[in-house]
């Protein structure tokens, strides 16, 4: 997971082939099921690309210090909102 934006589950991964596999109806539905079923809530869930080959997520600034960090082989493991 990388971010909650609303009621959108926002899922980083890894690379494009990943993104495609999951973001389909089929999985975006049983991801769905399952935070019903455990956490009690109805989400929307968005698969975006994150930390592949130097890849910024849309909501970083494309030309600041963390996207310099990512380039260059860093990771994000939080964020605050």
């Amino acid at each position: 997971m990388i971010d909650i934006q609303g009621k959108t589950l926002v899922l980083g991964l890894a690379s494009d082939v990943l993104v495609s596999k999951l973001d389909k109806p089929d999985q975006i539905e049983a991801i769905q099921k399952l935070i019903k079923d455990h956490f009690h809530v109805d989400v929307a869930v968005k698969c975006i690309v994150t930390n592949a080959k130097g890849k910024i997520p849309p909501n970083v600034a494309q030309d600041g210090m963390v996207a310099a960090a990512i380039h260059h082989g860093g990771e994000i493991v939080d964020m605050d909102e």
